[in-house]
């Protein structure tokens, strides 16, 4: 998920621990140089549907928080 141009993908990893929830960086998987686009790698540990929806709001809500 590509994140806006002025948000780290640190800072939303960061937010999104204190939400409890667990965010890499697209930056670790990155290999050479690249573009240097702030990103984050979204996958699918949870338990259920239900788990993947209260983590992916949570993952929107801490985009939002270092947007704003």
């Amino acid at each position: 998920m590509e994140l806006p141009e002025a948000v780290r993908e640190e800072d939303v990893c960061a937010e999104a621990a204190l939400r409890g929830l667990a965010l890499e960086g697209f930056s670790a998987f990155r290999q050479g140089l690249g573009d240097g686009r702030s990103a984050l790698v979204i996958s699918y540990g949870a338990d259920g549907p239900h788990l993947l929806r209260t983590a992916l709001r949570a993952a929107v809500d801490s985009v939002a928080a270092r947007t704003s």
